[in-house]
């Protein structure tokens, strides 16, 4: 068994090393990706239901599964930035950080160029000082906070790799993370016995560490990739385990949302996988396709390797593709939402990834979507 475990960290990281992708990983990019364009779509329709009704509850599932999509993302980062077996230096780290802050402003002013030309009338000098304040603040993408999370990431991976090139380092990160970053402040929000005396730590210590916010996910995409449980003697049977654990945790992060939206309506639950029941949902999830999907070559890896490099620009375009359609697709979608909203995000996403692959193939342009 530990023979197996340690060929097939070996023959990752030979993947890896001779620049072929890895097919799990980029299977999981491609569920990221769906899930994300879930989360945007399916929060369309929570005015229209009331939080009790059947209707309102479906879109929740589907948004907290979604919401998974998020923290797989960083998970997927640290898979390939922070093993020691690539070769990754500052300067590349650099570059990819400087690209995604191009992407970040490109981006922002072209999404408050389209709402100021939205309405019709001629730019003013009034309007340009608008968007540029605008860019300056960050504001007019509310989906392209990934992005400078990111970035930050990037910067300080130079300095990660090292630390987390030992397996028990990693597992002294998450423990903490697990207690500090996703229980705590749950136990606070929750008003659960002791809350009061955590919240009074809390905002002399314990809150200072809520700035590693998705940095436990980018360590954990990483520890799961060098050592997968397929690797460990003790777990005898790892698809059983990964299996479980998704259903169990994914199960009850839906119960979390949906009890909680029943309480307080839309509250600070949705789109947030910074939760417990999140992080074991994601781990799962990741064990899961990672023992289902070994790599191998074949036409459907080919096509998949493809979706994959497409989905950055699929999740930069996306809401410009939704804006314009919101009204019909959520007229569609309350006739029956537990099949119409995961059409609608198929759709979306089919049309976002046909105008990606144009986009690559235009100069210039093509770096905006890649």
């Amino acid at each position: 068994m530990r023979t197996k475990g340690v060929w097939l960290q070996g023959r990752l990281v030979k993947q890896m090393g001779s620049g072929l992708r890895i097919l799990y990983l980029d299977i999981l990019r491609v569920l990221s990706c769906i899930g994300v364009v879930g989360i945007h779509l399916s929060s369309n329709g929570w005015d229209v239901f009331p939080t009790a009704s059947w209707q309102w509850q479906t879109l929740c599932a589907y948004n907290t599964v979604g919401t998974l999509g998020v923290a797989i993302f960083f998970m997927i980062s640290g898979a390939l930035y922070l093993d020691a077996a690539r070769p990754v230096g500052a300067k590349h780290m650099l570059r990819k950080a400087l690209h995604l802050t191009v992407l970040y402003y490109g981006w922002l002013v072209l999404y408050n160029l389209k709402e100021l030309l939205a309405q019709r009338r001629s730019l003013q000098m009034a309007d340009l000082q608008y968007l540029v304040d605008q860019v300056l603040r960050g504001e007019g993408g509310f989906h392209l906070w990934f992005l400078p999370s990111m970035v930050g990431l990037y910067l300080i991976t130079p300095l990660l790799r090292p630390a987390f090139a030992k397996k028990q380092n990693c597992e002294y990160l998450l423990a903490g993370y697990i207690l500090v970053v996703l229980v705590l402040p749950q136990w606070v929000s929750f008003s659960l016995p002791g809350a009061q005396t955590l919240q009074m730590i809390g905002s002399n210590f314990f809150w200072t560490f809520q700035s590693l916010n998705y940095t436990g996910y980018f360590v954990l995409g990483h520890y799961l990739h060098s050592w997968p449980l397929a690797s460990r003697p003790r777990c005898r049977h790892p698809l059983a385990w990964s299996a479980g654990v998704t259903v169990v945790a994914m199960g009850a992060t839906v119960a979390l949302r949906g009890g909680c939206s029943l309480a307080a309506g839309c509250n600070v639950y949705l789109n947030n996988p910074l939760t417990l029941a999140d992080f074991m949902a994601c781990a799962g999830l990741w064990g899961l396709v990672q023992q289902l999907f070994p790599n191998g070559q074949s036409v459907w890896q080919t096509r998949l390797n493809l979706l994959a490099r497409l989905s950055l620009g699929v999740y930069l375009l996306h809401p410009a593709v939704l804006d314009p359609l919101n009204d019909w697709l959520l007229s569609w979608r309350m006739d029956f939402p537990p099949l119409t909203t995961p059409v609608q995000v198929l759709l979306v996403v089919a049309l976002c990834t046909a105008v990606t692959a144009v986009l690559r193939k235009i100069p210039v342009i093509r770096y905006l979507v890649s």
